[in-house]
């Protein structure tokens, strides 16, 4: 599974149907003459050979024809579910998963793809759907890798941390979970912990985004040295970023390197001359080391830009 609303390990999924179709899981199967039995083993074994085959659409007829002769097999229904998924008809597929689950309640493929599903739907029976699954497999980190994805969507970063956690390897090569996981370490005043995450995530994607977002963490967690280092390649002669030259800018400021931090307020100026954020930081220091003069002409010069911006 990747995170984030993206898609479970689907492969898994339906090898795992195997299984099902060599141990029915309805109590009626049971009670059915030996040939019923082998030809219902037969008509399974071919939709999962289908959706082995990826012919989704084919699987979801021959599903849907053996469900309308025997509607409570669940393992049918599982089936059908991974047909639909592998078609993206993600609502159909949910229906299909969901009605499986209230057939077999331990069936552990109905409730993943139910709860894979929902998750992929923000449906609101996700976290308990998900929450089913580990309780059904307690060991496995996918299940929280969820959970954490689900909990920083609705901004519950505790419980986002808790649960990214108990997934290390589910969210190592998953870029959206590290930035959500770092960002809500972050958020919880825990800078130091999100440094390692931001530093996989850069190496996964090496942007200017996540750099500066490893910069910040570096210096919440009192390392300017290293933001600045991590900030460097963004500030070369042609780089065109303004919001890394005026964060390097207000780390220079803070290492007392104010003729650094004036070339870099005037870059990030010169990049973007429409964010006043950069005006207002400039006219900040030179009211701190006394240069009045100098701090009301950027204000000036930044009023003229954006007349309208109450601040300047």
């Amino acid at each position: 599974m990747k995170l984030a609303r993206t898609n479970a390990p689907f492969a898994a999924a339906v090898a795992f149907s195997v299984s099902l179709l060599l141990a029915p899981s309805n109590p009626s199967f049971a009670q059915q003459p030996s040939t019923q039995k082998q030809e219902s083993s037969t008509q399974k074994e071919q939709i999962y050979n289908l959706l082995a085959a990826h012919r989704f659409q084919q699987a979801e007829q021959a599903a849907n024809a053996y469900l309308a002769v025997t509607p409570n097999d669940c393992s049918v229904g599982v089936l059908l579910g991974l047909a639909l998924r592998g078609e993206n008809k993600l609502e159909p597929a949910f229906k299909a998963f969901h009605t499986a689950m209230s057939e077999c309640p331990q069936n552990l493929a109905a409730v993943e793809g139910a709860a894979e599903t929902a998750f992929l739907l923000n449906h609101p029976e996700a976290k308990s759907l998900v929450t089913q699954v580990i309780k059904l497999r307690p060991a496995d980190e996918t299940g929280y890798a969820m959970l954490g994805a689900i909990d920083a969507h609705t901004g519950d970063c505790a419980g986002a941390v808790e649960n990214y956690a108990k997934a290390p390897t589910r969210i190592d090569g998953n870029p959206a979970a590290l930035r959500q996981y770092a960002g809500c370490l972050v958020s919880l005043g825990r800078p130091a912990e999100a440094v390692p995450l931001l530093s996989r995530l850069l190496a996964l994607k090496d942007n200017s985004t996540n750099r500066i977002a490893l910069a910040r963490a570096q210096a919440a967690a009192k390392d300017r040295a290293a933001a600045l280092a991590t900030l460097q390649p963004l500030l070369v002669a042609d780089a065109r970023d303004s919001t890394a030259f005026l964060f390097a800018a207000e780390l220079a400021e803070a290492d007392n390197q104010t003729p650094q931090a004036v070339e870099w307020f005037r870059k990030a100026i010169e990049l973007n001359p429409k964010d006043a954020t950069a005006y207002l930081a400039f006219a900040e220091m030179s009211f701190n080391h006394g240069a009045f003069k100098v701090g009301a002409d950027f204000l000036t010069l930044g009023i003229q830009q954006l007349p309208s911006e109450a601040r300047l």
